[in-house]
């Protein structure tokens, strides 16, 4: 889609490219941990949250190489920059994922929600991103430490 883009000039095609790469970076995000797999994990929760961030970083980065060697192969600088983007909807649903750990649908909506309004108000949420990594934290250590009602 690349080439067909660069051939014709069509740049909707590559943000389009960038939009699919974003959401299938996202995808795997959904997917939740069982929380005994929390609970054993040696780590802190602020270190596993940091270790989860840094996974879907590097995955995502790993998907964009390709994108980013054919825009350097069509010279499509412009382009190139909105290459960033990709990375923020994988992060922003790790860190809703722990946020609303215990109801995935609330997650869902709130994404929806963080990303819808991330464009229409010109990346407003992003200011309420650290809040809502804070939370993640403290809901994190609830996970870990909650004794079994068993």
């Amino acid at each position: 889609m690349i080439y067909i883009a660069a051939e014709y000039k069509n740049h909707n095609l590559i943000y389009f490219v960038l939009l699919i790469l974003s959401l299938i970076a996202c995808a795997p995000s959904f997917e939740r941990e069982r929380i005994e797999e929390i609970k054993q994990n040696p780590y802190a929760a602020e270190k596993y949250l940091w270790y989860q961030l840094k996974n879907t970083t590097l995955n995502t980065f790993y998907i964009t190489i390709p994108i980013a060697i054919m825009l350097c192969v069509f010279q499509m600088w412009e382009e190139l920059i909105w290459i960033g983007f990709v990375f923020i909807a994988p992060l922003a649903n790790i860190i809703l994922k722990y946020l609303f750990f215990r109801n995935n649908l609330i997650q869902q909506i709130f994404f929806v929600l963080f990303i819808a309004t991330s464009i229409f108000l010109f990346g407003f949420p992003l200011i309420i991103t650290p809040f809502m990594y804070k939370k993640a934290i403290k809901n994190l250590n609830a996970i870990k430490y909650a004794e079994d009602s068993n």
